[in-house]
């Protein structure tokens, strides 16, 4: 005698597979969040680097219009950086680590520099050095031709 009536029929999941697709959820978030954590942070990285490569040539345009010269600077330790006399600072992720080759008459104090450019094209010149999490990008700054390049 059948055990279920026309139209009596359940539909729906037992417990077991509740369970078993909410371990299985558990166990993609857990894999795949820490990864978009770390892309998340590599994108901050790339953005604030891009960031500074436009404000060093702002700061160079700036130079040769106004016949003046015309610096950014940049705090190693904190990772910040921003135009000489401006208000607004950006910052590098915090676990970026940074190297700063300059002479030493830009040097303001042990964690910060200038990069300083001129009316006539030249610039004081530097080489920055960043890593984040194995990426490394190097900036140069020609002190001849106030030339920038992030490679």
């Amino acid at each position: 005698m059948p055990t279920s009536f026309p139209g009596n029929e359940t539909h729906g999941f037992s417990l077991i597979e509740l369970m078993v697709v909410l371990v299985i959820a558990g166990l993609a978030v857990g894999v795949v969040m820490p990864r978009l954590i770390g892309v998340v942070g590599s994108q901050q990285y790339r953005s604030g680097m891009r960031d500074l490569v436009t404000l060093l040539r702002e700061a160079r345009g700036k130079a040769a219009t106004e016949h003046r010269a015309a610096a950014v600077w940049l705090n190693v330790e904190s990772k910040t950086f921003g135009r000489e006399g401006g208000a607004k600072t950006w910052r590098l992720p915090e676990e970026t680590e940074v190297e700063l080759k300059t002479i030493a008459e830009q040097v303001v104090s042990d964690q910060v520099a200038k990069i300083r450019f001129f009316p006539d094209g030249t610039s004081s010149g530097a080489e920055l050095i960043t890593v984040y999490r194995g990426q490394s990008l190097q900036l140069d700054v020609s002190w001849i031709t106030g030339r920038i390049r992030l490679q």
